[in-house]
C-alpha cells in the first residue's frame, strides 16, 4: 500500500487478504482493456529485476527468497 500511495494509486488497490504464509496473487479485470498490456509489463519487470539480482537484493532486505528460483 505504501507503493502504490506513494505512485498516487492507492485508491485503486485493494487488499483482499493480509495472511503473508501463502501465495500472493494480482488479479487484473478482464473487463479492462489495459490489462493484458499490465500483466505483461509486470512480467517484464519481473524478469528484469530477476535477471539484474535486483530481485534478490530487495528480498534480501526483508529476508526474503525468490520464489522462482527455477528462472
Amino acid at each position: 500500500m505504501y507503493a502504490a500511495n506513494e505512485l498516487g494509486a492507492g485508491d485503486k488497490v485493494r487488499l483482499v487478504h493480509t495472511d503473508d504464509s501463502g501465495p500472493i496473487y494480482i488479479a487484473l479485470s478482464p473487463a479492462k482493456d489495459h490489462s493484458k498490456e499490465l500483466a505483461a509489463q509486470l512480467d517484464a519487470g519481473m524478469a528484469e529485476l530477476r535477471a539484474s539480482g535486483k530481485l534478490n537484493e530487495i528480498l534480501g532486505k526483508y529476508g526474503l527468497k525468490d520464489w522462482d528460483q527455477g528462472s
